[in-house]
């Protein structure tokens, strides 16, 4: 019997080789259609880890390299946040297992697990952000009538220096603020002035003419004087000493 003599063939033929035989076509088959041995398939098939059942762990590749793709998602906007992380491996080993990609999609469903319990264990309260619009109503309610314990929060003359730029930026805010009140309260006064001055005038020219100026009611006198004070529709014309009583309820 003639001793068949062994043929060296090209990347590309083991490359179809090793495609039919993952396939599930028999070895002697394969062996048939590209000119090789079923000896020299066995081997190569060892050698490289063939396989037609991936999920063998006798033939689990290592974990590749993440993907680009795979890598921006595991960096999320808050690094810091173990559930932001979980959710971004979970959703990497889906690709991974999509593309048969097994040991990779295996390490980032694992790595998924453990950035869960990390946010288990911080709980929901550690990793949400505290924000106007979440907050409980009693604690607006709380900031917002207690000016007093706000500026105290905020003091600069102290020796905790945490958050010092924002306690200036609190002052800063503060300060405008206050200015364009007071700003707008001189200018309304200035415009009283004024028009207290032109009524007089014009009535000191009524009364050289010889002529009476028009004769001002007891309750418009009273408000113009600032004895009353009109407060509205809704409460009308009050004592400024009545006014000045709803105060201590504030």
């Amino acid at each position: 019997m003639e001793k068949r003599r062994y043929k060296i063939k090209p990347p590309e033929v083991w490359t179809q080789v090793r495609k039919d035989y993952l396939s599930g076509l028999d070895a002697k088959t394969v062996a048939a259609r590209h000119d090789v041995t079923e000896a020299s398939i066995r081997a190569r098939a060892t050698k490289e880890g063939w396989s037609r059942h991936p999920r063998s762990e006798a033939a689990t590749p290592a974990p590749q390299p993440l993907s680009p793709q795979d890598a921006a998602d595991l960096s999320p906007e808050n690094p810091n946040d173990p559930a932001a992380l979980a959710r971004a491996a979970a959703q990497a080993s889906g690709r991974a297992l999509h593309a048969q990609d097994f040991a990779q999609a295996r390490a980032l469903a694992a790595l998924a697990e453990t950035y869960r319990k990390l946010a288990d264990r911080d709980g929901p309260g550690r990793a949400a952000r505290l924000t106007v619009k979440n907050a409980p109503l009693q604690l607006v309610f709380d900031i917002l009538t207690n000016e007093a314990e706000a500026e105290n929060r905020f003091a600069m003359n102290t020796s905790d220096k945490s958050d010092w730029e924002l306690r200036g930026q609190y002052w800063q805010a503060k300060q405008k603020l206050t200015r364009a009140n007071d700003e707008w309260s001189e200018a309304q006064l200035a415009r009283r002035v004024q028009l207290d001055r032109r009524i007089a005038a014009l009535e000191d020219q009524l009364r050289a003419a010889g002529l009476d100026p028009v004769i001002e009611r007891e309750q418009d006198r009273r408000i113009s004087q600032g004895i009353d004070l009109y407060l509205g529709t809704w409460r009308g014309i009050v004592t400024m000493e009545e006014w000045e009583k709803t105060l201590d309820e504030l």
